[in-house]
């Protein structure tokens, strides 16, 4: 048999066979014990195609100077939080 040739490429092999065609052919060269990692990059790709990733709005304000009661001060600090804002 030749060289195996997705070998440790498991996401570019789903993406060009899909997961059927993955695991046979992972079976016909011999390397049957690769499937369970085969599976997870199925769910990690499902994951990242289908899923949004949001992220909390407060934790913006963390890094930006702030006063009491968690206002930004200064005009740079208000326009860096109106724009993450903005593209979050």
């Amino acid at each position: 048999m030749t060289d195996f040739p997705y070998a440790g490429e498991f996401s570019r092999m789903l993406m060009d066979l899909g997961y059927e065609e993955s695991a046979s052919r992972l079976k016909q060269f011999g390397r049957s014990d690769d499937i369970p990692f085969l599976d997870i990059s199925k769910a990690l790709l499902a994951d990242e195609r289908f899923e949004v990733g949001v992220a909390y709005s407060g934790m913006c304000l963390t890094s930006l100077p702030h006063k009491k009661f968690g206002v930004p001060y200064g005009a740079r600090a208000r326009m860096i939080l109106i724009y993450l804002m903005s593209e979050a």
